[in-house]
């Protein structure tokens, strides 16, 4: 079942790795920034900005530089492959 999850934040991440010649591997991914106590799981998947992302473990707390713990942080990922 879908739901709708309030986020504060997002900030994408792309990385590239070359498996050979011909090959490569893209990985999209980023962090969501929750609000406190978020009722996400780590196997959950969610649609940012129309892009279906998985969660890669579960959520930690977020801990801001002024050492506040204002919500909760989430790592999303999802890979695609590419013949060069």
């Amino acid at each position: 079942m879908a739901s709708d999850l309030d986020v504060v934040g997002w900030a994408p991440q792309v990385s590239a790795e070359s498996n050979g010649v011909e090959v490569q591997t893209l990985e999209y991914g980023g962090t969501l920034y929750l609000h406190p106590r978020s009722d996400v799981a780590d196997d959950d998947a969610f649609l940012v900005y129309g892009v279906r992302y998985e969660a890669d473990g579960p959520k930690a707390l977020w801990k801001h530089p002024t050492g506040r713990y204002p919500g909760d942080v989430l790592i999303v990922k999802r890979k695609e492959f590419s013949d060069g």
